[in-house]
């Protein structure tokens, strides 16, 4: 615990715009700022809560028991920065109010006090930043990126690809019976249902030659640099895994909600169109719909499956 005087050394702190929260190794909370509980002042109908002593990781773990997936990310970040396994962590997060749309970046930073470990949180509004890249290049309900940023990214790769002589990979998911899923149980559910998906698809891939994107309605596309058939295949695989986890019931008690997926491997050199490659996984996709969906139809090179 901080002295007196070591309070009257950190209310410097209280001059700044961020959020801000001193914790110790255990995540007890030493510090929160004037902005801090100015913010929850102004955002809640409940009792305020004293914030000295609060374990800042029990409260992120509670949510992640309720099934906040960011409290869950945060919740680690922070421990691996108090276990020295990563020099800092920061994730970004949405905070919505009634209001608005907000965001916020959290930064985990360790610092050394009068020889004790101790580690500060600070929440910073970003919303700004969020709103000028959901203009130019991230869907807005989704926040993957929008068929612009899936343009760029085809352009630049296709390019790459083709100077390095690999192979360039197009796989477009559509959700299967989506207009059905809308009719049944209404757009708001719809909206979070395509949420849902994007973002557990979102999750499996993180290389910077690839990219996931909304391609439209119901549709998403993955672009994949340097990827052979095989390899897009198990993403494939992954798809379909991933989607039947999120449990998501369609239409009937135990008919859980599925995806169709069109792949198709070139490459470049051989190729010389990038629309085509497009196309092809497109035609694919259309054959695993027509063939009962909840598959994968798949175009390799001059080999058709």
């Amino acid at each position: 615990m901080f002295s007196v005087e070591d309070l009257l050394t950190i209310k410097v702190l209280n001059i700044f715009p961020e959020h801000l929260c001193i914790i110790n190794s255990q995540g007890e909370i030493l510090f929160v700022n004037k902005t801090w509980t100015d913010f929850e002042s102004s955002n809640t109908d409940k009792v305020l809560i004293h914030w000295l002593n609060v374990n800042y990781l029990h409260v992120c773990d509670k949510s992640a028991e309720l099934g906040c997936s960011f409290a869950k990310k945060t919740a680690q970040g922070i421990r691996a920065v108090v276990n020295k396994e990563q020099a800092i962590f920061k994730i970004e997060y949405p905070c919505h109010s009634p209001e608005e749309e907000r965001w916020f970046e959290l930064n985990c930073i360790p610092f050394t006090f009068k020889q004790e470990n101790y580690f500060l949180l600070q929440h910073s509004n970003i919303t700004q930043k969020i709103e000028a890249s959901i203009n130019s290049n991230i869907d807005a309900l989704t926040l993957v990126g929008n068929r612009r940023a899936f343009n760029n990214f085809l352009d630049k790769e296709w390019r790459r690809c083709s100077r390095s002589g690999h192979p360039i990979s197009a796989i477009i998911i559509d959700i299967d019976n989506f207009k059905q899923f809308n009719d049944t149980y209404g757009h708001v559910e719809g909206d979070n249902c395509l949420k849902n998906v994007s973002q557990v698809l979102k999750e499996l891939v993180h290389r910077p030659s690839d990219i996931f994107c909304r391609y439209g309605g119901e549709e998403f596309v993955y672009i994949l640099g340097n990827t052979d058939i095989n390899r897009a295949l198990k993403l494939c695989e992954k798809i379909h895994y991933s989607v039947s986890t999120l449990n998501i019931v369609h239409s009937k008690p135990n008919n859980l909600l599925t995806v169709s997926v069109g792949l198709a491997c070139v490459h470049p050199d051989v190729c010389n169109d990038k629309e085509h490659l497009i196309e092809l996984a497109d035609s694919y996709l259309y054959r695993a719909k027509s063939s009962g969906k909840n598959t994968t139809r798949f175009h390799n090179y001059q080999t058709m499956f």
